[in-house]
């Protein structure tokens, strides 16, 4: 004799990449500032030529070094700006779902609660009227291996780099609303789940 599980379904809500959300937009700073010092060096050579003064090598340092930190403040800045603004809307769009599914306001996630959730992958129960069967649920998927073969290619084709040595994983993050009938099952229950999964 054999008890079978009930079998969960599952209603895809969001989903996005770590582009256009990564919870640590200052993660490469290092080797932006790295490559915007480089840029810096070049804007100094032209410079010299109508600025006697960056001919010094003490003041071209100064102007290199503060070209690399003042840029890549502003694009780790505007990247954070961007991120939150994005985290936001995605937290207001799956509040709305699930004060639309359990009818309860006190279910809805602040957003510091909302961006845990995402970065420890949690469950979050969403029980309806008492009953149990709704969870929040978060998937996150890595680099696919078309892109990591990419980077072996290049890797042995070229010189190492830092953004060969350390190529950008982009990951795939999917929010979904799991839905498990409980084992004594309910007439409300089975219209909720039908519902769920109905609902566009």
């Amino acid at each position: 004799m054999s008890n079978s599980l009930p079998k969960p379904e599952q209603r895809l809500l969001v989903t996005f990449t770590s582009q256009q959300w990564s919870g640590r937009p200052g993660m490469d700073a290092s080797y932006l500032c790295l490559g915007l010092g480089f840029v810096g060096f070049v804007v100094c050579l032209v410079l010299m030529i109508f600025f006697a003064g960056l001919r010094d090598p003490g003041a071209a340092a100064l102007f290199i070094v503060g070209f690399a930190v003042a840029l890549t403040t502003l694009i780790v800045v505007a990247k954070s700006s961007s991120e939150k603004k994005f985290l936001i809307g995605i937290n207001q769009s799956v509040n709305e779902t699930i004060l639309e599914l359990t009818g309860n306001p006190d279910d809805r996630l602040s957003l510091r609660s909302f961006r845990r959730f995402i970065e420890h992958e949690q469950r979050i129960p969403l029980p309806v009227h008492g009953v149990q069967g709704l969870e929040l649920v978060v998937v996150r998927e890595g680099e696919s291996a078309v892109a990591g073969r990419k980077h072996a290619a290049q890797s042995r084709t070229a010189p190492p780099s830092p953004s060969s040595i350390h190529p950008p994983l982009v990951t795939t993050t999917e929010l979904m609303i799991a839905v498990t009938p409980p084992d004594y099952g309910t007439t409300s229950f089975d219209r909720l789940l039908k519902a769920t999964l109905d609902t566009d």
